[in-house]
C-alpha cells in the first residue's frame, strides 16, 4: 500500500495468511520496515520486519461490538458479518474471505517428498553392499530414513554413508 508514513499502525503478511500488527519505521522505495506489536512467525514481539509495499495495509481501530452482534456472526448471519466487516474496514470484497483469513491460524503443511518405497526392503542390522568411488563396499544398514539408507561399511572405521537403496543388494552371512 502506497502512502504510509512512519508512525503508521498496519497489518502485514501475505493474503490469506493470519497477519501481524506492527508500526512503520522506516519507509523504504519498495518495503516498509515495521515493528511488531505480537510474536509472529516464532519471532517475539517487538521484532522488526522489512515488509513489500504490497504486504501492508492501514490498520483501522475496530469497532465497539456487542455480544448479541457476535453471537450472530458465530451462527452464520451473513449481513451482521458484512456490517461487521464494512465497520472494521478492511477493504476486502467479501465477508467470506474476511472470516476465512480469520480463521487460519497456521502455515499449511509443508509439501514433503514422498517416501522412497525400496526403503522398506531392507532392515536395519542386515548385511548389504554396494559401489562407492569405483569401490565395493560390504556393510551393514544402520539407518533406514525416507529416500535412502545409511550403511557403515566394513573396516572403514567410524565412517558411514547415505545409499540410495537402488544402489544396494543384500549380502547372504
Amino acid at each position: 500500500m502506497e502512502g504510509l508514513k512512519v508512525g503508521d499502525k498496519v497489518f502485514f503478511g501475505k493474503p490469506g495468511y493470519v497477519r501481524a500488527r506492527g508500526t512503520i519505521v522506516k519507509v523504504n522505495q519498495k518495503s516498509y520496515k515495521i515493528l511488531s506489536e505480537e510474536s509472529y512467525k516464532g519471532r517475539p514481539k517487538g521484532a522488526e520486519w522489512r515488509v513489500h509495499k504490497t504486504l501492508v495495509k492501514l490498520q483501522t481501530e475496530a469497532p465497539e461490538v456487542s455480544p448479541e452482534k457476535l453471537l450472530k456472526i458465530a451462527l452464520g448471519d451473513t449481513e451482521a458479518g458484512k456490517a461487521f466487516v464494512n465497520d472494521f474496514g478492511t477493504g476486502d470484497d467479501s465477508f467470506e474471505d474476511f472470516i476465512n483469513r480469520s480463521l487460519v491460524t497456521s502455515r499449511p503443511p509443508a509439501r514433503r517428498r514422498p517416501k522412497n518405497p525400496d526403503v522398506d526392503n531392507f532392515r536395519i542390522g542386515e548385511r548389504v553392499s554396494f559401489m562407492g568411488k569405483g569401490v565395493k563396499y560390504i556393510g551393514t544398514v544402520i539407518r533406514k530414513g525416507t529416500r535412502k539408507v545409511s550403511v557403515t561399511a566394513d573396516g572403514d572405521g567410524d565412517r558411514w554413508w547415505r545409499v540410495p537403496p537402488h544402489m544396494l543388494t543384500k549380502v547372504e552371512a
